[in-house]
Order: structure tokens, then C-alpha cells, then sequence
């Protein structure tokens, strides 16, 4: 292992800080966020945890609202559909929950601030720009810019239109502009072309609306496999950020 773990609390909230071993050559901060039903543990990120630190970055993994460590139901005992329900609640609380502990905690750390995510942790990455601004690195992995297309794409046919319209309004709240995005962030958008759990269609539209845009900073590439990141995904991250760092 090329990194040092610490295992901590801040604001009630269960972390994971991975520091480089030359931890004062530290380039900046990088969260990563995982997929739903998920929890912080490195294990859920293959190796990127060890790629983020070789770079030199300080990673920080953290339990996403009703997971891992601190979680509620319908997370402990609920059915399926009830899982999928709370998500976007869970999108929200947990983008709000990174955006305070960079600002309170972790703002003092130098350099790149960046944010990766896995599945839902990539939906989450979408959304920070609504909350911080100046990051440098935006890397959404298997996730949907557009959170109302996804559900009305991918679960409005398990869900039923009466449970759909429960969540109408905070699939609303999370609704992106495209002014979000700052120019000089450095994204890299990342999907497989076989996934039936996040189609890469979402995130392609948008990709392409953007660079049309003259979003010449955001970047695009699929591989053709299903809801997985696979090793040379990880490899594609880590040219990624060194090309950019």
C-alpha cells in the first residue's frame, strides 16, 4: 500500500483520509464518492485510492447520507423500490455534506481540489459545482448529469408513475444549469456503452451540449462494458489527472 490511512469523524460523518507518503509534497485534495447502497470503504474504488495518492493528492472517502457507518432506513431493511425512492435525497444531503467538510475542514490543504465518483457518487459529482466553485477536477464515473432523465429513462418502469410523483420535486431541486460548470474545470466523463443501470446516453448529451457549448475542458469517453470501472478506466483517470495536475 503506497498510502497511509486514517480513519476519522468529522460532524458526525464516518471518513476515510488516504495521505501520499510524501505527505508534504501533497497537491490537494480529492473526495471520492461511491455508488448506492455502498459505503467509503477503499475497496469499492479498486485502485484508485492508490492512484489518487501516487499523483499526490490527499484522498478523502466519505459515507454517503444513510450509508455505511451512519445508516438509516429505508437503507437497513427496506424494499428495493423504497432504496431507489431515497436516492436523490440522499444525492442532495450528500453533495452538501462534501461541500461543508471541504469549506470547514479541508480548505487549508493547498492546491487541486477534485471530486470522483462511482454510480451514484457520480450523479453526486455533477451536482458539487451547484456548491463550491474554483474545482479543478470533476470526474463523474457510470453516473447521469440529468437525475429527472435518468429516473424517467431507467426507473420510472420498476418505480410506477404514482411513486415517481413523490420524487418529482426533489428530482426538480436537483436539476442542473449548465452555468454551473465553470470553463476551467477539468472534466472527465466516463461510461460504459452496455450499462442498463446508467445509460451513457445521459451523460453523452450532455457532454455534447457542452462542448458544443465551448466547453473545451470537459471530456468524454466510453468503453463497451455494463455498471462497472474497470482497470483501464482507472488508467484513463490517472493519464487524466497528470496530464492536468
Amino acid at each position: 500500500m503506497a498510502y497511509r490511512v486514517n480513519h476519522t469523524t468529522i460532524n458526525e460523518i464516518p471518513i476515510i483520509e488516504c495521505y501520499p507518503e510524501e505527505a508534504k509534497s501533497i497537491k490537494g485534495v480529492f473526495f471520492i464518492v461511491h455508488g448506492h447502497t455502498c459505503s467509503k470503504e477503499l475497496y469499492y474504488f479498486g485502485k484508485l485510492p492508490e492512484r489518487l495518492t501516487n499523483l499526490g493528492f490527499l484522498v478523502v472517502s466519505i459515507d454517503a447520507y444513510k450509508h455505511g457507518s451512519r445508516m438509516e432506513e429505508p437503507y437497513q431493511s427496506g424494499q428495493d423500490y423504497e432504496k431507489t425512492m431515497a436516492m436523490p435525497e440522499v444525492i442532495k444531503k450528500t453533495a452538501i455534506d462534501l461541500s461543508n467538510l471541504y469549506l470547514n475542514h479541508y480548505i487549508d490543504f493547498a492546491g487541486k481540489l477534485g471530486f470522483l465518483g462511482i454510480s451514484m457518487g457520480g450523479h453526486i459529482v455533477y451536482q458539487m459545482p451547484k456548491y463550491l466553485h474554483k474545482i479543478d477536477f470533476l470526474i463523474p464515473l457510470i453516473g447521469a448529469p440529468d437525475l429527472k432523465r435518468h429516473y424517467q429513462d431507467m426507473k420510472a418502469s420498476f418505480l410506477g408513475q404514482p411513486r415517481m410523483n413523490e420524487i418529482s420535486s426533489i428530482l426538480v431541486e436537483l436539476e442542473n444549469s449548465d452555468s454551473i460548470y465553470e470553463p476551467s474545470s477539468k472534466m472527465l466523463i466516463i461510461e460504459g456503452t452496455q450499462d442498463n443501470v446508467v445509460t451513457y446516453k445521459n451523460a453523452f448529451d450532455f457532454y455534447s451540449r457542452m462542448h458544443d457549448s465551448g466547453y473545451l475542458n470537459i471530456h468524454y469517453k466510453d468503453f463497451p462494458v455494463g455498471h462497472t470501472v474497470t482497470e483501464e478506466m482507472e488508467q484513463t483517470i490517472e493519464d487524466f489527472i497528470r496530464e492536468n495536475i
